[in-house]
C-alpha cells in the first residue's frame, strides 16, 4: 500500500510539472510574439505616425522572434523528452533545461528592446494602459496555473 502511495505521488508530481510547463510555454509563445503585443495595442488610440512606427518596430523584430521561436520549440521538445524518458538522466535533463533557459533569456532581452522602442513612441497614458493590460494578462496566467494545480491535486486525492 505504501509503495502505491509513493508511486502515485511521483506520477502526480510528473504530471503536474508537465501541465505547468505546458501552460507556461503556451503563455510564453503568446507573450513574446508580436501577436501577443499587437493584442495589447488593440483599443489603444494611435496616431497615424504612431501606427506606422509600431508597424516598423514590429517588422524589425519579427524575423528574430520567429528564429528564436523555432529554436525554442525544438529545445522544449527535447526538455519534455528528457522529463518523460524511461529512466532519469539528470545530466541530460539539466542540459536540456539550460538550453531552454538560454533561449528564454534571449527572448526576454529581445522583448525588452522592442518594448523600450515602443514606449518611446507612445504617450504616458498609452504606456500606462498597456502596462495595466500586461499585468492583467499575467494575473490570468497565474490563475490558470493555480487552476491546473488544483485540478491535479483533486485528481490524485
Amino acid at each position: 500500500m505504501k509503495r502505491k502511495t509513493v508511486i502515485a505521488t511521483v506520477v502526480a508530481g510528473i504530471v503536474l510539472a508537465a501541465a505547468t510547463l505546458s501552460v507556461a510555454m503556451a503563455h510564453e509563445r503568446l507573450q513574446f510574439s508580436g501577436e501577443g503585443f499587437r493584442h495589447l495595442l488593440q483599443g489603444i488610440t494611435l496616431t497615424e505616425d504612431q501606427k506606422n512606427q509600431v508597424r516598423d518596430i514590429m517588422k524589425k523584430y519579427r524575423n528574430e522572434e520567429a528564429a528564436q521561436q523555432a529554436d525554442a520549440k525544438g529545445l522544449e521538445a527535447a526538455l519534455s523528452d528528457a522529463i518523460f524518458a524511461g529512466s532519469l538522466d539528470e545530466s541530460v535533463l539539466r542540459e536540456a533545461y539550460r538550453k531552454v533557459a538560454e533561449v528564454r533569456e534571449d527572448k526576454v532581452v529581445l522583448r525588452a528592446r522592442m518594448i523600450h522602442e515602443l514606449k518611446n513612441i507612445l504617450t504616458v497614458e498609452q504606456t500606462e494602459e498597456i502596462m495595466k493590460r500586461m499585468k492583467e494578462r499575467s494575473r490570468r496566467l497565474l490563475d490558470r496555473r493555480a487552476a491546473v494545480e488544483s485540478r491535479m491535486e483533486k485528481f490524485f486525492q
